[in-house]
């Protein structure tokens, strides 16, 4: 309690969004005396944040170089841009919470924050990021442009962990399996972010490269969130670093076991601009059992992003909706994208485990029931990376874009 106690004070006293927010609403830090009072705060977003002055959401008193700018990835096409602790600052907090999973695994707590060895498929480097032994980022345009310089790197390097999103381990594991086994490096550990890893996806993975993946949940905003424990059921939270909540449309907090949207306050990451009930974009749930490892920290199950609406022919659809469709063949699908190719025209595109290419059939008969729609069924071996290396769950290829959010 006493760590939201002194994140909201600072908050008030110190970043004048927050002051005029509260003072609106007539609450005072002094007003949360414990936890469940947290709900007495405004919940905060991306849009409202953006709609603000920049430096009312700074914390007055941060100047540089103890901060630098970075941003999320629009993937809601609502990009922002922020302040944050420089990198440097907050590298042994960041690799503790995203490799706790090692710690779970009996691995040593001062090897994990001195030595451990992470190399990073990424689009670009972190901001403020300063090399290290222990680093290596190898740029996404390597797996498509030089596969086998890629993995010499990796080899040279010895990594103990592997990171990166789903889409960019999937290709990996698929570049893998062509490659000679003596030029292949060996993972012990991966670590799935920043995209939905679907099941076959994992297994997929985990066979090509004799690593096991590990999925995290986390954003650029509050970091990482939540890992998970070797029994790869949901993710525990980071809950000595962050306050989790789910609540329902209304802002109303939902009992465990209930999906909603997520809601995050996070603790120490970036005083520079601070992060209080934080609507991510995601909906998820809490899970209510206690996981069979024993931690004691609860889970998180996150099913996707919150209010995307696609309009086709005048229909207005959830993309919630066609996403159920998908995640049912969980068993054959590899990966996925919608497509909207026409003013009432949607595109499919799946990337399927071997021998499931009835799974096509089955996705367009699902659709055709469920919605009246007949969407072009197209079977891919893999999905294209946006500008920002994610590969979108939606795009609309149409100049007449109507995405709601």
């Amino acid at each position: 309690m006493w760590e939201l106690r002194r994140l909201l004070e600072l908050a008030y006293n110190h970043v004048p969004f927050y002051k005029t927010l509260w003072d609106e609403r007539g609450v005072r830090p002094s007003d949360i005396v414990k936890l469940s009072d947290i709900k007495k705060l405004p919940i905060t977003s991306k849009r409202l944040f953006r709609q603000q002055p920049i430096m009312s959401l700074m914390h007055d008193s941060f100047f540089l170089p103890h901060y630098v700018w970075t941003e999320t990835s629009g993937s809601t096409g609502e990009p922002f841009g922020f302040p944050i602790r420089a990198y440097s600052e907050l590298d042994l907090t960041n690799v503790f919470y995203e490799y706790r999973f090692l710690l779970w695994r009996g691995e040593n707590l001062n090897d994990l924050l001195a030595s451990l060895r992470v190399a990073r498929i990424s689009d670009s480097l972190p901001n403020g990021y300063v090399p290290s032994d222990e680093r290596l980022f190898i740029p996404r345009g390597l797996l498509r442009d030089d596969p086998s310089a890629l993995f010499r790197q990796l080899k040279e390097f010895g990594p103990d962990v592997i990171a990166s999103r789903p889409s960019m381990l999937f290709e990996l594991a698929r570049l893998a399996g062509r490659m000679d086994t003596n030029d292949l490096p060996r993972f012990k550990y991966i670590m799935s972010y920043g995209e939905t890893l679907y099941p076959a996806a994992r297994r997929f993975i985990e066979r090509a490269t004799s690593g096991e993946v590990y999925d995290a949940y986390g954003l650029e905003e509050v970091g990482t969130i939540g890992v998970e424990c070797r029994e790869h059921l949901g993710m525990h939270l980071n809950e000595e670093s962050c306050i989790v909540e789910v609540v329902d449309g209304n802002g109303v907090i939902l009992r465990d076991g209930n999906t909603g949207r997520i809601i995050i306050t996070r603790f120490r990451r970036n005083d520079v601009m601070p992060f209080i009930r934080y609507d991510t974009g995601d909906r998820g749930m809490i899970m209510p059992e206690r996981c069979p490892c024993g931690l004691r920290a609860r889970r998180i199950q996150v099913f996707g992003r919150e209010g995307i609406f696609v309009t086709l022919g005048g229909r207005k659809f959830h993309l919630s909706e066609f996403e159920k469709v998908l995640t049912k063949l969980h068993h054959a699908v590899l990966g996925y994208q919608i497509a909207r190719v026409g003013e009432g025209d949607l595109e499919i595109r799946l990337v399927l485990s071997d021998g499931f290419s009835q799974a096509a059939d089955a996705v367009a008969a699902d659709f055709k029931k469920r919605f009246g729609l007949s969407p072009g069924v197209k079977i891919v071996r893999s999905i294209g990376y946006n500008e920002r290396g994610k590969t979108p769950i939606f795009v609309d290829e149409m100049d007449l874009a109507e995405i709601d959010r």
